[in-house]
């Protein structure tokens, strides 16, 4: 018995070392299990035919089946047959490098197809791990076998990221600049981005138009040098009040464009960024100068209020209290409300305008009379969150009272907030599951020992531990270069707190995970080494105050999310600040987006104009032809219309308006959709209707007035035509007779006048073959002794030139009649008119005795040739006689140029 004792003992002890080994092995798998199911990557491990061996929680969730179902499948019937070969040549690539790789294809979930990065580590038996020394030399003595065996490697471990968020995001803010570059080529009104020292950032080609520059011409030089000195004072205080809630304003200036000096009405907003900055002003002008009135003043001052009521996110409504006989408040009457009161409540404003509130949301009671009739009644502002249970609806009310006896409710729905906090919870609880503790065997533990350290050396995935004051206790190489340290040992000889932007935000994380135990999907802002910002997604656990944990990089996200923001935000800004209307159609016509103007423009809701053909909003008179233009843009035919169409509103009340509409195309040149720019033009067009009236009645009366003048003339030379049958003196009667001849001459100019459809100009071939018979006929002259002919360009000439022109061609014809052809002698004259580079080269001749050589025409004492020549210097022209056969006057003159006058 004495000699078993030892062996007793012995045995003990043997027992205790293995027992102490298995506990430590235990832990080892404990913690290797609980990094493994807590990632927020997926893990997945394949054997060398790709054959899924193992997976964690969330490697499942991106394959949308339970892990059990999963085991033993070819993870190759998981991946979208597209990718299905660039995997293959993926893997191929590990096992020919025999090192980590990394690679990005498409999973087909059960729900919907992922986006996701792959990085495959390869994994190597033991025994070919242990003797890579030993054959070092044996390898050096064969260069001809230096290609890896595959047949050592044991299996592939995956890190599988989901990415379809940050693809979707790229995707967006293409989408979305595409959509912002079509809607501000397709504007009239003028776009500009400005910094804060006032220097352009962007011009729109309208802006480039009005102002005859060029793009490059304008970027980066200030805007106040083009605006007028009067207005740089305003334009200054309008631009300072942006800094400013409600980071808006508008103002009106002069600025010196290619037509001159024009009034442009400038909206302008702050472009903030995420700490409510000021980092860019975008300002939507529109020229002013023909509407610059008081009356229109006054209406745009109207619009503006009506525009930023109707433009509101929150609902609002304007109520007045009803009483009972005992001045009780028993109900209230709802007196007006905004679109967004019809979007959030579904409830169209003509369906509730002056309703008792129990009638209009169909309650026993009026909701919340209690707090608005004290509101109402003690002009005190309330604030209150409420679950309305007839409209299954959480919402944020806030209530004002701006008189007594009435209330305006400004309110927001707040119900995805709420079912965002509700999920949220049922999230938690789903990650609080307890881990139950595997009896493996010892060569299970060993391993999952080893793929604990390969996970955590070769994780993308930032791990770390940290006891509560901040001391890192551990951290894997990837949280080292994710801060940009050179070693982990480098980045722990630092607190944990350095590594936060703000270290205060690391006490709500603390409480947290003291009060739920872990935390999954926490974003916390931190800083480099460098001092560059990075954004991280945590998820971690605290145990005995000591904090383990592993975060991802979603700095590159974040900045694609902002950028999206700022382009939706710059998009909604023009959008909904221009004064026309903005519509968006689909490729079949429907009405996709509309914009608040186009909604009063046309009465509609925003709700009633989505979906709705964009023919029904044209008057039925021109539906054909707007469809024509339409298809024709629809089909590519035309880039681009701008033509002005009859309107119709819901009120069947029409208005003209002209529209510029284009097509946007999709990032592979096929058609997204239309946007069109539809202005009210109904003032314009009563204006030229006016002006057209008013032109009509001023051509009557003119048309009159050269009657009138033709006639009084007629009158004239009628009277003198009666003096000359009482006159017996010969002398007489001749002066009489030519006094009628020049009266004769202009009377026929009115008379032509008032017969052409032009009342400045007239035919003056016509005038003058008109003129030159009357002539013959006055003087009673024998066709058959003197003859005449014309050789007249067909011009027509203004009256203020025709008048002395044909008083000219009246004195030398009457000469030529009554002495070039004594006692019955045959003759010719003739008339000769030329038109040359404005010159006009007249010549009356004929062929009679000629002038006698001691007259002088510029020195004669006679009437007519006095008026001949009074009357080429009114025209500023030069006559030339000449005498060698017969007479010849040679005149040169050009049409007077008159202002016009008003």
């Amino acid at each position: 018995m004495a000699r078993d004792i030892p062996k007793d003992d012995e045995l003990g002890m043997q027992n205790k070392d293995l027992k102490s080994i298995q506990l430590e092995l235990e832990e080892s798998q404990r913690k290797y299990s609980e990094l493994f199911n807590l990632s927020p990557l997926g893990f997945i491990t394949l054997n060398p035919n790709k054959i899924i061996t193992n997976i964690n929680l969330a490697g499942a969730s991106l394959l949308g089946f339970d892990r059990e179902k999963l085991l033993d499948k070819s993870f190759i019937s998981y991946i979208s047959p597209e990718s299905q070969q660039l995997f293959e040549k993926h893997i191929q690539k590990v096992g020919d490098t025999r090192k980590k790789q990394k690679c990005e294809i498409n999973l087909k979930n059960r729900k919907k197809s992922l986006h996701v990065s792959i990085e495959t580590l390869p994994i190597f038996n033991n025994n070919n791990n242990n003797n890579n020394n030993n054959n070092n030399n044996n390898n050096n003595n064969n260069n001809n076998n230096n290609k890896s065996d595959k047949s050592d490697i044991k299996e592939f471990q995956l890190a599988v990221n989901d990415i379809s968020e940050l693809k979707t995001a790229k995707n967006s803010l293409y989408d979305s600049e595409s959509d912002y570059r079509h809607l501000l080529e397709g504007l009239r009104d003028l776009v500009v981005k400005i910094n804060n020292e006032g220097r352009f950032l962007y011009v729109s080609p309208s802006y480039c138009h009005m102002f005859a520059k060029t793009e490059e011409e304008l970027l980066g030089k200030n805007y106040m040098p083009l605006v007028h000195e009067e207005d740089r004072e305003l334009t200054s205080k309008s631009i300072e009040s942006i800094y400013n809630p409600p980071y808006t304003s508008y103002h009106e200036q002069r600025a010196m464009t290619k037509d001159g000096w024009r009034w442009l009405a400038w909206s302008n907003k702050a472009v903030l960024d995420d700490e409510e900055n000021v980092i860019a002003i975008i300002g939507v002008g529109r020229d002013i100068t023909r509407h610059k009135n008081h009356e229109i003043i006054l209406k745009e001052s109207e619009e503006k209020y009506r525009t930023l009521y109707s433009s509101m996110n929150e609902g609002v409504a304007i109520h007045k209290l009803i009483f009972d006989d005992n001045n009780v408040p028993v109900d209230y009457e709802i007196m007006d409300v905004n679109p967004a009161y019809e979007e959030i409540l579904e409830i169209k404003r003509a369906d509730i305008i002056g309703k008792k509130a129990s009638q209009a949301y169909n309650t026993k009671k009026p909701p919340y009379l209690n707090i608005y009739s004290k509101v109402a009644r003690n002009g005190e502002p309330r604030q209150f969150e409420t679950y309305f249970e007839p409209m299954d609806k959480y919402f944020n009310i806030s209530v004002f009272s701006p008189s007594k006896g009435t209330f305006a409710t400004v309110f927001e729905d707040i119900t995805p907030n709420k079912k965002a906090e509700e999920s949220l919870r049922k999230s938690e609880e789903k990650y609080k599951i307890m881990v139950k503790d595997l009896k493996i065997a010892e060569k299970a533990m060993k391993e999952s020992e080893r793929n604990y350290r390969e996970l955590v050396d070769h994780s993308s995935v930032a791990i770390f531990k940290s006891n509560l004051k901040g001391d890192i206790l551990f951290a894997n190489d990837a949280m080292a270069h994710i801060f940009h340290y050179k070693s982990v040992d480098d980045m722990k000889k630092g607190n944990i707190l350095k590594l936060y932007k703000n270290p205060e935000d690391r006490l709500p994380l603390i409480h947290e995970l003291q009060k739920e135990g872990r935390v999954t999907d926490y974003e916390i802002e931190t800083i480099s080494k460098n001092g560059k910002v990075v954004n991280v997604i945590l998820s971690a656990s605290l145990k005995d105050n000591v904090l383990s944990g592993m975060f991802m990089d979603i700095t590159d996200r974040k900045k694609y999310e902002s950028k999206l923001k700022e382009s939706e935000m710059q998009i909604s800004v023009i959008f909904n600040t221009v004064s026309s209307g903005i519509v968006l159609v689909d490729s079949e016509g429907s009405i996709q987006l509309a914009n608040q103007h186009l909604s009063e423009l046309f009465g509609f809701t925003p709700l009633e104009l989505t979906n709705m053909s964009y023919l029904d909003l044209i008057s039925e008179s021109e539906r054909k032809t707007a469809e024509d233009s339409m298809i024709n843009l629809i089909n590519g035919e035309t880039d681009f219309v701008q033509l002005e169409r009859l309107y119709q509103r819901k009120d069947n009340s029409t208005f003209w308006g002209e529209l510029s509409g284009s097509r946007i195309i999709n990032e592979d040149d096929t058609l997204k959709g239309l946007i069109g720019v539809i202005t009210d033009i109904t003032d314009r067009k009563k204006a030229d209707d006016a002006l057209k009236e008013s032109l009509n009645e001023k051509e009557v009366l003119l048309r009159e007035i050269h009657h009138r003048v033709k006639n009084n003339m007629q009158i004239i030379s009628s009277l003198l035509n009666l003096q000359i049958q009482f006159e017996d003196f010969d002398e007489t009667v001749s002066v009489l007779r030519e006094s009628q001849g020049r009266i004769k001459s202009m009377s026929i100019v009115h008379e032509k006048l008032y017969r052409s459809d032009s009342f400045t100009k007239i035919n003056f071939k016509e005038y003058l073959t008109s003129l030159i018979s009357d002539i013959f006929y006055s003087y009673g002259t024998n066709k058959g002794l003197i003859k005449w002919d014309l050789d007249i360009e067909d011009v027509h000439m203004g009256f203020d030139t025709a008048i002395p022109l044909g008083l000219i061609i009246n004195e030398l014809v009457t000469n030529s009649v009554k002495y070039a052809f004594p006692e019955e002698r045959k003759g010719k004259i003739k008339i000769i008119l030329k038109l040359k580079d404005e010159n006009y080269f007249l010549t009356v001749m004929d062929n009679g005795v000629g002038i006698p050589d001691n007259i002088n025409p510029e020195k004669t004492e006679t009437l007519g040739l006095k008026l001949i020549i009074s009357l080429i210097n009114q025209l500023d022209g030069t006559m030339e006689l000449d005498r060698s056969h017969g007479t010849k006057y040679k005149i040169n003159f050009k049409e007077l140029k008159y202002k016009k006058r008003i």
